[in-house]
């Protein structure tokens, strides 16, 4: 088989994953292993086709592989080699020949009928005696006239049909088993599509392509984490010198703001700087910056209100607001008597007082905290002024006096009568009395 002309040098025997010693003998390559010998068979028969390291094809179909009474054809084995009484042919040799014979047969008929007067050697034809054509037909065939003979003998009266069933599963047994090492043009020999549909491809015949994408994308990898660290070490450089550089910016902006502080000092002199501005507190609407309607509100609450959120300017911005127009009159005569009410308790209020709050240098703030002291030593005051007078009645807790249970008892005339004797502190301003005169009740 080495010496043959067909085989093609020793490409075959490379292929199977042997390695030349310099010895030119089949058997060199092929001892030692049964997988070498398996190897190195599949490429002295042409499989050439190779998954991995592995080269697929060669892989005959077996009994197994039939479905249609699998013990008829076990039966025309035995009448086949029948005459094999020693065992010398090996029972997987038997089943081997079998398949090959299930496979061939219609290329071997197909010859045949292609030399319709051809001789078989034996047939010498001598002067006197007709010439023997005894393969001039596929009947007169001797091996075909021997298998039909086996056939009739282990099948019976169905042997066609049985054999035409065997001939095409052993076909698609083969194609199922070798399609990877099989060109698509051998296909409708065993049964297949021309086109190769309906065939289902081995996925190992991918691991190549595969093993070829997992190269590429490791490298791709490798080469992405080299460039990350490339990138980080950049990165680190330029924190580093931003870091550096940062700081001694910020040194010399250190010294170049102390050099002119020198300068002024030394030009000008030492200032005292000037305290900053405070802005005026933005003015809100009575209408929402008063108390709601209906709840309690206590003399101090009230006071501070009227100070430092100053309602009455706020009732002033109210009536000049577009949304004044909007109130129905009971809302408007309810937020004058709102604020005429508290008007009057801040009045009682400074009446009982030492000192009215003052704003804070002339600005346009009122310190809340100066407000609230002033405001709660007066309401103890006016608490017991009301015990005195004993209108405490009209007042549930005299701890906490609100301003409508002060309007009840500024009705009575003893406190119209006690509050005659009472006057403003002396640092009230023109403008608190006058706008604490507006609208007495």
């Amino acid at each position: 088989m080495v010496e043959s002309p067909s085989l093609g040098g020793y490409a075959p025997i490379f292929r199977s994953g042997l390695k030349s010693k310099s010895i030119h003998t089949i058997f060199d390559y092929i001892f030692g292993s049964a997988e070498l010998l398996r190897q190195g068979g599949k490429a002295l028969s042409r499989w050439v086709t190779k998954i991995g390291e592995t080269t697929v094809g060669g892989q005959p179909p077996t009994f197994d592989d039939i479905d249609t009474d699998p013990d008829a054809l076990r039966r025309l084995t035995d009448v086949i080699f029948e005459d094999d009484a020693d065992g010398r042919w090996h029972p997987k040799v038997r089943e081997l020949l079998v398949m090959t014979l299930l496979l061939r047969c219609d290329q071997f008929v197909d010859i045949l009928q292609s030399h319709p007067f051809s001789k078989l050697v034996e047939g010498l034809s001598t002067d006197g005696i007709p010439e023997d054509y005894s393969c001039s037909s596929v009947r007169d065939n001797l091996f075909l006239s021997r298998v039909n003979q086996a056939l009739e003998k282990a099948v019976g009266n169905d042997r066609d049909l049985i054999f035409s069933n065997w001939v095409g599963e052993a076909r698609r047994a083969f194609l199922s088993r070798n399609a990877p090492g099989l060109p698509i043009g051998t296909f409708p020999l065993y049964g297949g599509d021309p086109g190769g549909r309906g065939i289902l491809m081995d996925t190992r015949c991918f691991t190549d392509h595969f093993n070829a994408l997992a190269s590429i994308a490791q490298a791709n990898h490798m080469r992405l984490q080299s460039l990350e660290h490339k990138v980080n070490d950049i990165r680190s450089a330029f924190n580093v010198e931003s870091k550096i550089t940062s700081s001694f910016i910020v040194d010399r902006l250190f010294n170049i703001q102390k050099s002119v502080r020198r300068l002024e000092e030394n030009l000008i002199g030492a200032q005292t700087p000037a305290p900053a501005p405070t802005l005026p507190k933005a003015l809100l609407r009575f209408s929402r910056s008063g108390p709601s309607e209906g709840a309690p509100v206590s003399l101090t609450e009230a006071t501070i209100g009227f100070f430092y959120d100053n309602y009455p300017a706020g009732y002033e911005l109210d009536k000049r607001s577009p949304s004044w127009e909007e109130f129905d009159s009971n809302k408007k005569k309810a937020l004058g008597s709102k604020l005429n009410t508290i008007r009057n308790a801040v009045r009682v209020v400074l009446l009982h007082a030492d000192s009215c709050p003052l704003k804070q240098n002339s600005s346009e703030y009122w310190n809340k905290a100066d407000i609230r002291g002033i405001a709660r030593e007066a309401e103890k005051r006016v608490c017991e002024a009301l015990e005195t007078l004993r209108l405490n009645a009209s007042v549930q807790d005299c701890k906490t006096i609100t301003i409508s249970n002060l309007e009840r008892a500024m009705k009575d005339p003893k406190w119209k009568e006690y509050e005659k004797s009472l006057v403003l502190p002396a640092n009230t301003p023109d403008d608190i009395r006058k706008v604490l005169k507006k609208n007495r009740s």
